[in-house]
C-alpha cells in the first residue's frame, strides 16, 4: 500500500495503474511480440486490436521499440497502406526507426 507521502513519487504507467519508483511495472514481452506479430501477419488483426489498444494507447507497451513499431503499424493501417514485412521495413527506414526497433532480424523473429 502506498502512503499519502509516497503518492507524489508514484509514476503513472496507464490510466488505472501506478508503479512506485524503482519498481518494474507488470509486463509480458512475449505478449507484446505476439500482438505485434499478429498485426504484421494479418491486417484484420489490426481492426480487432484497435478497439482494445487504440492509437493513443501505445504507452502501454513496456519496450519502447514495441511502442514505436505499434505506432508505425497503426499509422500504416490508418493510411490504408499494405502491411507486410517489406512495406513495414520501408516505412521504418523512412522514419529512421528500423534499427531502433531491432532491424529486419527482429521483424522476422
Amino acid at each position: 500500500m502506498i502512503s499519502r507521502n509516497e503518492t507524489s513519487a508514484v509514476r503513472a504507467v496507464g490510466p488505472a495503474m501506478a508503479v512506485p519508483p524503482g519498481r518494474i511495472p507488470p509486463h509480458n514481452i512475449d505478449a507484446e511480440m505476439s500482438l505485434l506479430g499478429s498485426m504484421l501477419l494479418d491486417r484484420d488483426a489490426i481492426a480487432n486490436i484497435i478497439p482494445v489498444i487504440g492509437p493513443d494507447d501505445s504507452h502501454y507497451f513496456y519496450r519502447p521499440d514495441h511502442e514505436q513499431l505499434f505506432v508505425a503499424l497503426i499509422d500504416m493501417y490508418d493510411a490504408n497502406r499494405q502491411i507486410d514485412l517489406v512495406t513495414v521495413q520501408d516505412e521504418l527506414k523512412r522514419q529512421e526507426m528500423l534499427e531502433r526497433v531491432g532491424g529486419v532480424g527482429y521483424l522476422v523473429s
